[in-house]
């Protein structure tokens, strides 16, 4: 090659396996920009070859999608949205992701576990309860159906994911300890049932699952009365959570490299094990505009990093949607603090709806 056609050599030249190798080593942030590129560019970055090579390299990183409850004349839709930084600023806003319209019910447990987010029960276009498990692979937002549960469940089932196996539990009527909660293996795709010996936590509403230390921790409602349970999974045993622990399950929260975070009462905490007390995660701010008891605030475990989200009602039509991310920083003596990465408005809209849930898989 002359020297005269080496100047004139441009990137997109270049192989697509040379280009694919670039790319994935790119933080996703600039694909939308990249895209712009050439034809080739965005085919490549459209590419299931790019996902495949950015997670063999260990290329990959958190994502975070958005589950929106829109009002319509009959009944609920629910819309997933994805985070997205602006081509023309450093500015980010929520978009919806460029599949089909979701197939699960506004009712479904979801959940993510590694690049892929569940959507367990809900209901059927019947209105029956469903026992239908769909899943979206978060690098190409395309859907596909898991293996169904043995019980369907239509009521607003409870999620959690430890060591990739997925619990659910509630989500219909005329449940037993027996039956109460499943658990989804995602390496067999098999279900099955996980006894509990309390039947007066079966017996309750607004029940919430989270998995923490090895354990997942259950609660539940009955007659303004909480009950509490924790399952420990190497022991195969159930036992009676400690007290202080178990106020931290009906508030928003998220474990990160196994400390639980919780935010309640204008503050963010974090759960001190060894002591058996809860902290305020020292740095972090309220803002004047979230609520001071947490209701309707978001939070995920975002790459290490808590985000978020909640509303801000402006007029009786308009509605703003925050987000927040903090930095974890562990210092010595044993002190979490939270400092403030950014914070701006995400989504701006005049239709009725309502901020279901954050998750956070790798894309």
């Amino acid at each position: 090659m002359s020297k005269e056609d080496e100047s004139h050599m441009t990137f997109s030249m270049l192989p697509d396996d040379l280009v694919l190798n670039c790319l994935a080593r790119v933080s996703k942030v600039y694909y939308p920009s990249l895209s712009f590129v050439s034809k080739k560019f965005r085919s490549l970055i459209a590419s299931t070859e790019l996902q495949e090579l950015r997670s063999f390299l260990g290329c990959t990183s958190s994502g975070l999608y958005v589950c929106l409850r829109f009002r319509t004349n009959t009944d609920y839709r629910q819309i997933c949205f994805t985070l997205r930084q602006k081509l023309s600023s450093s500015a980010k806003i929520l978009v919806p992701i460029s599949s089909l319209d979701s197939p699960f019910d506004y009712r479904s447990g979801v959940v993510a576990v590694g690049s892929d987010i569940y959507a367990i029960g809900g209901r059927n276009l019947n209105n029956s309860a469903s026992s239908k498990v769909m899943v979206m692979d978060c690098r190409s937002h395309t859907w596909r159906e898991a293996p169904s549960m043995r019980l369907a469940r239509d009521d607003f089932p409870s999620t959690c994911v430890l060591n990739g196996k997925i619990y659910v539990i509630g989500g219909c009527k005329n449940l037993d300890s027996t039956n109460w909660i499943e658990v989804f293996d995602t390496k067999t795709q098999t279900w099955e049932f996980l006894q509990i010996p309390n039947e007066e936590v079966c017996r309750g509403f607004n029940y919430k699952i989270v998995g923490y230390k090895e354990a997942i921790h259950v609660s539940s409602l009955e007659n303004n009365r909480a009950t509490f349970m924790t399952y420990e999974i190497h022991k195969g045993r159930w036992r009676e959570p400690h007290l202080s622990l178990s106020h931290g399950f009906h508030f928003s929260n998220c474990v990160i490299e196994n400390v639980f975070y919780r935010y309640s009462y204008e503050m963010l905490q974090w759960y001190d094990s060894c002591r058996k007390i809860w902290k305020n995660l020292k740095g972090f701010v309220r803002r004047s505009i979230m609520n001071p008891r947490g209701e309707g605030v978001k939070m995920v475990n975002y790459g290490g990093n808590i985000v978020l989200l909640w509303e801000e009602c402006v007029t009786i039509k308009k509605k703003l949607i925050w987000c927040e991310e903090v930095v974890i920083e562990k210092k010595h003596q044993g002190e979490i603090w939270g400092l403030l990465k950014w914070s701006d408005v995400v989504f701006i809209t005049d239709e009725k709806n309502q901020l279901v849930r954050a998750l956070a898989p790798d894309v």
